[in-house]
């Protein structure tokens, strides 16, 4: 059976790969969402890794999420940002903690 890290790096090695194929002239198109630009949904995505990441570590849940800025390769930013989230809650004893 595989516990929820194994999944969550299954479906973060899937959004990887969608990052990946996202080209730098893409990001300025709209999402589906018309609010949302392809650079906002990876900025957003991104820093959605960065808060869980940290929360892992054991910092306090809070609304919102950080601010991130995008770097000259997304796609490199969201990989480092993911691996940093599979650590922090590869952590023994890290699942058992109360994160609300």
């Amino acid at each position: 059976m595989m516990n929820v890290v194994d999944l969550d790096r299954s479906a973060a090695l899937g959004t990887a790969a969608l990052v990946d194929a996202t080209s730098p002239d893409m990001y300025p198109a709209l999402t589906p969402c018309t609010d949302w630009t392809v650079r906002d949904l990876l900025t957003y995505v991104i820093a959605g890794n960065v808060k869980y990441a940290g929360i892992g570590r054991g910092r306090e849940w809070a609304r919102g999420a950080p601010d991130v800025v995008l770097d000259d390769d997304p796609g490199a930013m969201y990989r480092r940002t993911m691996d940093a989230v599979l650590q922090a809650w590869e952590q023994p004893g890290v699942l058992d903690r109360d994160t609300s």
